[in-house]
């Protein structure tokens, strides 16, 4: 019986190809994730075929579930900028640079602090999925092992873990929001 190694060596061409088809199969798949929304927990037996069970794989799912929704979230918020804020910089001569940092960056952080914060609450979710299928640790995982024996206790403690993490996570945002941007309507 040969070894895998010896495989490779006597059929180049067959490997070369198949990391071809590897490539172009990943390079689609990230383009349909920027497309649109699509629900990055269909990808986890890939990612867990391609980065393993641990560590890697829940923070795959949280990438792959949260930065090309949040690129979109962030493209939009900066397309809505008050048009007369950019020509009124222009007027009193500000240059592209200037108006970008001093005015475009400022108006957009707002937008761009409630939109980290609702991407986190999917981040949150991504993990609990992602501890669920691929872990062997975690509140996921704990949760799943206490559903197979039947405490319940444990599954309402990890919910309620979950539950609070989640609301501190946000209040955290929320006052990071009225800290860091003293000048946005919502730190009132």
């Amino acid at each position: 019986m040969r070894t895998a190694t010896e495989r490779i060596e006597r059929h180049p061409r067959r490997v070369r190809r198949f990391h071809g088809t590897v490539w172009v199969v990943t390079l689609g798949l990230l383009i349909l994730l920027a497309s649109g929304p699509t629900d990055a927990s269909r990808l986890i037996p890939l990612l867990i075929l391609w980065v393993g069970i641990d560590y890697e794989a829940r923070v795959a799912v949280i990438f792959i579930g949260t930065f090309f929704q949040q690129m979109i979230l962030i493209a939009d918020v900066a397309a809505h900028v008050s048009r007369d804020l950019l020509d009124v910089s222009y007027t009193l001569g500000a240059d592209r640079g200037q108006v970008v940092y001093r005015v475009l960056i400022p108006a957009t952080l707002p937008g761009v602090m409630d939109t980290l914060r609702i991407t986190m609450g999917w981040a949150w979710t991504y993990l609990v999925v992602a501890e669920l299928v691929a872990a062997n640790r975690g509140l996921g995982y704990m949760i799943l092992n206490s559903m197979r024996g039947l405490f319940t206790d444990r599954i309402f403690v990890g919910i309620m873990v979950i539950g609070l993490l989640g609301l501190l996570t946000d209040q955290g945002f929320k006052y990071l929001h009225r800290w860091l941007l003293p000048w946005s309507p919502k730190a009132g």
